[in-house]
Protein backbone atom coordinates (compact mmCIF):
# COMPACT_ATOMS: atom_id res chain seq x y z
CA UNK A 1 0.00 0.00 0.00
CA UNK A 2 1.61 3.37 -1.02
CA UNK A 3 1.83 6.31 1.33
CA UNK A 4 -0.84 7.92 -0.44
CA UNK A 5 -3.22 5.27 0.35
CA UNK A 6 -2.28 4.36 3.37
CA UNK A 7 -3.32 8.20 4.37
CA UNK A 8 -6.73 8.07 3.03
CA UNK A 9 -7.31 5.33 4.91
CA UNK A 10 -6.41 6.05 8.02
CA UNK A 11 -8.33 9.27 7.18
CA UNK A 12 -11.90 7.48 7.18
CA UNK A 13 -10.67 5.11 9.97
CA UNK A 14 -10.64 8.54 11.46
CA UNK A 15 -14.03 9.57 9.79
CA UNK A 16 -16.12 6.08 10.41
CA UNK A 17 -14.53 6.47 14.61
CA UNK A 18 -15.70 9.78 15.23
CA UNK A 19 -19.50 9.05 13.34
CA UNK A 20 -19.92 6.34 15.56
CA UNK A 21 -18.66 7.90 18.42
CA UNK A 22 -21.09 10.94 17.51
CA UNK A 23 -23.99 8.75 17.05
CA UNK A 24 -22.85 7.03 20.07
CA UNK A 25 -23.42 10.45 22.43
CA UNK A 26 -25.76 11.82 20.67
CA UNK A 27 -28.43 8.63 20.17
CA UNK A 28 -30.70 9.55 22.85
CA UNK A 29 -30.92 13.66 21.32
CA UNK A 30 -31.24 12.54 17.99
CA UNK A 31 -34.04 9.76 18.79
CA UNK A 32 -36.27 13.44 20.85
CA UNK A 33 -35.51 15.70 18.16
CA UNK A 34 -37.31 12.64 15.45
CA UNK A 35 -40.10 13.10 18.31
CA UNK A 36 -39.55 17.08 17.68
CA UNK A 37 -40.65 16.59 13.73
CA UNK A 38 -42.90 14.16 14.27
CA UNK A 39 -45.01 16.17 17.07
CA UNK A 40 -44.55 19.57 15.11
CA UNK A 41 -46.37 17.33 11.89
CA UNK A 42 -49.23 16.40 13.99
CA UNK A 43 -49.53 19.57 15.17
CA UNK A 44 -49.83 21.58 11.67
CA UNK A 45 -51.83 19.37 10.62
CA UNK A 46 -54.15 19.25 13.68
CA UNK A 47 -54.64 23.06 12.95
CA UNK A 48 -54.45 23.17 8.98
CA UNK A 49 -56.84 20.65 8.28
CA UNK A 50 -57.63 17.44 10.81
CA UNK A 51 -60.41 16.26 9.86
CA UNK A 52 -58.43 15.09 6.67
CA UNK A 53 -55.37 14.57 8.28
CA UNK A 54 -56.42 12.72 11.45
CA UNK A 55 -55.22 9.01 10.46
CA UNK A 56 -52.06 10.72 9.88
CA UNK A 57 -52.07 12.91 13.02
CA UNK A 58 -53.13 9.60 15.13
CA UNK A 59 -50.10 7.96 13.70
CA UNK A 60 -47.48 11.13 14.38
CA UNK A 61 -48.81 11.34 18.10
CA UNK A 62 -48.43 7.63 18.47
CA UNK A 63 -44.44 8.12 17.00
CA UNK A 64 -44.11 10.92 19.30
CA UNK A 65 -45.28 8.70 22.30
CA UNK A 66 -42.82 6.54 21.47
CA UNK A 67 -39.47 8.48 21.03
CA UNK A 68 -40.82 10.33 24.56
CA UNK A 69 -40.76 6.27 26.23
CA UNK A 70 -37.55 5.70 23.89
CA UNK A 71 -35.17 8.66 24.51
CA UNK A 72 -34.58 8.74 28.03
CA UNK A 73 -34.06 5.03 27.90
CA UNK A 74 -31.08 5.11 25.38
CA UNK A 75 -29.45 8.12 27.50
CA UNK A 76 -29.62 5.86 30.95
CA UNK A 77 -28.45 2.68 29.08
CA UNK A 78 -25.63 4.56 26.99
CA UNK A 79 -25.06 6.76 30.14
CA UNK A 80 -25.23 9.92 28.12
CA UNK A 81 -27.88 11.52 30.20
CA UNK A 82 -27.14 15.57 29.51
CA UNK A 83 -29.17 18.58 30.65
CA UNK A 84 -29.41 19.58 26.78
CA UNK A 85 -31.52 16.11 26.07
CA UNK A 86 -33.43 16.90 29.21
CA UNK A 87 -34.57 20.36 28.34
CA UNK A 88 -35.07 18.78 24.07
CA UNK A 89 -37.10 16.26 25.94
CA UNK A 90 -39.32 18.54 28.17
CA UNK A 91 -39.86 21.09 25.52
CA UNK A 92 -41.37 18.56 22.88
CA UNK A 93 -43.73 17.38 25.49
CA UNK A 94 -44.96 20.28 26.76
CA UNK A 95 -45.08 21.54 23.08
CA UNK A 96 -46.88 18.73 21.64
CA UNK A 97 -49.62 18.47 24.84
CA UNK A 98 -50.55 22.02 25.07
CA UNK A 99 -51.21 22.34 21.37
CA UNK A 100 -53.34 19.28 22.01
CA UNK A 101 -55.30 20.71 25.20
CA UNK A 102 -55.55 24.08 23.42
CA UNK A 103 -57.18 22.46 20.13
CA UNK A 104 -59.26 20.33 22.32
CA UNK A 105 -60.78 23.09 24.22
CA UNK A 106 -61.27 25.34 20.99
CA UNK A 107 -62.95 22.16 19.79
CA UNK A 108 -65.15 21.41 23.03
CA UNK A 109 -66.54 25.54 23.23
CA UNK A 110 -67.64 24.98 19.21
CA UNK A 111 -69.75 21.99 20.00
CA UNK A 112 -70.68 23.25 23.11
CA UNK A 113 -72.41 26.51 21.83
CA UNK A 114 -73.10 24.56 17.94
CA UNK A 115 -74.92 21.46 19.51
CA UNK A 116 -75.95 22.38 23.27
CA UNK A 117 -73.61 19.48 24.05
CA UNK A 118 -73.82 20.76 28.20
CA UNK A 119 -72.31 17.82 29.59
CA UNK A 120 -68.61 18.36 27.70
CA UNK A 121 -68.29 21.35 29.88
CA UNK A 122 -66.78 18.63 32.89
CA UNK A 123 -64.55 17.37 29.99
CA UNK A 124 -63.14 20.93 28.82
CA UNK A 125 -62.78 21.98 32.64
CA UNK A 126 -60.25 18.83 33.23
CA UNK A 127 -58.68 19.84 30.18
CA UNK A 128 -58.39 23.49 31.06
CA UNK A 129 -57.16 22.46 34.58
CA UNK A 130 -54.58 20.37 32.87
CA UNK A 131 -53.17 22.66 30.78
CA UNK A 132 -53.11 25.86 33.62
CA UNK A 133 -50.78 23.64 34.95
CA UNK A 134 -48.67 22.40 32.18
CA UNK A 135 -48.18 26.70 31.82
CA UNK A 136 -47.16 26.41 36.00
CA UNK A 137 -44.81 23.45 35.11
CA UNK A 138 -43.61 25.77 32.23
CA UNK A 139 -42.94 28.74 34.08
CA UNK A 140 -41.22 27.19 37.19
CA UNK A 141 -38.97 24.82 34.72
CA UNK A 142 -37.52 28.26 33.31
CA UNK A 143 -37.24 29.64 36.79
CA UNK A 144 -35.22 26.85 38.23
CA UNK A 145 -33.43 26.66 34.82
CA UNK A 146 -32.46 30.29 34.95
CA UNK A 147 -31.81 30.21 38.94
CA UNK A 148 -29.19 27.04 38.00
CA UNK A 149 -31.93 24.68 40.10
CA UNK A 150 -32.15 21.15 39.55
CA UNK A 151 -35.07 21.10 37.03
CA UNK A 152 -34.98 17.35 36.14
CA UNK A 153 -38.15 15.41 35.73
CA UNK A 154 -39.23 13.14 38.82
CA UNK A 155 -41.78 9.93 38.41
CA UNK A 156 -44.56 11.68 38.98
CA UNK A 157 -44.12 13.74 35.89
CA UNK A 158 -42.86 10.85 33.75
CA UNK A 159 -46.46 9.13 34.73
CA UNK A 160 -48.53 12.26 33.79
CA UNK A 161 -46.85 13.06 30.42
CA UNK A 162 -47.26 9.16 29.62
CA UNK A 163 -51.03 9.58 30.95
CA UNK A 164 -50.93 12.85 28.32
CA UNK A 165 -49.90 10.76 25.69
CA UNK A 166 -52.48 7.67 26.37
CA UNK A 167 -55.53 10.85 26.42
CA UNK A 168 -54.51 12.18 23.29
CA UNK A 169 -53.93 8.45 21.85
CA UNK A 170 -57.25 7.62 22.67
CA UNK A 171 -58.72 10.18 21.37
CA UNK A 172 -57.28 10.39 18.12
CA UNK A 173 -58.25 6.81 17.66
CA UNK A 174 -61.52 7.24 18.78
CA UNK A 175 -61.90 10.15 16.30
CA UNK A 176 -60.92 7.82 13.76
CA UNK A 177 -62.83 4.72 14.49
CA UNK A 178 -65.54 6.56 15.56
CA UNK A 179 -68.18 4.31 13.55
CA UNK A 180 -67.19 1.30 15.96
CA UNK A 181 -66.59 3.76 19.36
CA UNK A 182 -69.16 4.92 20.79
CA UNK A 183 -69.08 9.23 22.27
CA UNK A 184 -69.83 7.43 25.68
CA UNK A 185 -67.09 5.38 25.48
CA UNK A 186 -64.57 8.46 24.14
CA UNK A 187 -65.40 10.58 26.84
CA UNK A 188 -65.49 8.21 29.61
CA UNK A 189 -62.03 6.65 29.07
CA UNK A 190 -60.66 10.00 28.48
CA UNK A 191 -62.18 11.91 31.68
CA UNK A 192 -60.77 8.54 33.80
CA UNK A 193 -57.08 8.93 32.10
CA UNK A 194 -57.45 12.82 32.52
CA UNK A 195 -58.19 13.03 36.10
CA UNK A 196 -55.54 10.64 36.76
CA UNK A 197 -52.61 12.35 34.84
CA UNK A 198 -54.16 15.63 36.64
CA UNK A 199 -53.12 14.06 40.02
CA UNK A 200 -49.88 13.46 39.01
CA UNK A 201 -49.68 16.96 37.36
CA UNK A 202 -50.73 18.10 41.23
CA UNK A 203 -47.70 16.05 42.60
CA UNK A 204 -45.51 17.07 39.97
CA UNK A 205 -45.95 21.09 40.44
CA UNK A 206 -45.84 20.59 44.31
CA UNK A 207 -42.39 18.75 43.74
CA UNK A 208 -41.03 21.95 41.87
CA UNK A 209 -42.11 24.28 44.19
CA UNK A 210 -40.71 22.21 47.27
CA UNK A 211 -37.20 21.40 45.34
CA UNK A 212 -37.20 25.43 44.59
CA UNK A 213 -38.00 26.18 47.98
CA UNK A 214 -35.21 24.15 49.32
CA UNK A 215 -32.94 25.60 46.87
CA UNK A 216 -33.56 28.98 47.60
CA UNK A 217 -33.18 28.34 51.52
CA UNK A 218 -30.05 26.86 51.29
CA UNK A 219 -28.73 29.57 49.12
CA UNK A 220 -29.86 31.93 51.55
CA UNK A 221 -28.19 30.12 54.63
CA UNK A 222 -24.73 30.03 52.72
CA UNK A 223 -25.46 33.61 52.46
CA UNK A 224 -26.14 34.30 56.23
CA UNK A 225 -22.99 32.34 57.15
Amino acid sequence: MSEKDNKVSVFFSLSLFFKREFLFKQAANIVTMVGFILAGFAVALLWINPEKHKLLILFLSFGTAISDNLDGRIAKKLGTASQTGSDLDKGRDKFFICNIFIWLIIKIIKDVWIDGSAGMIFVLTIIVFCLIIEILLVIRWIICRIKKIDASARKSGQIKMGLYFAVAIWWFLCWNLQQYISEAALYVVFCMILLVALVFAYFSLQTYHERYAKAMKERKKILNN
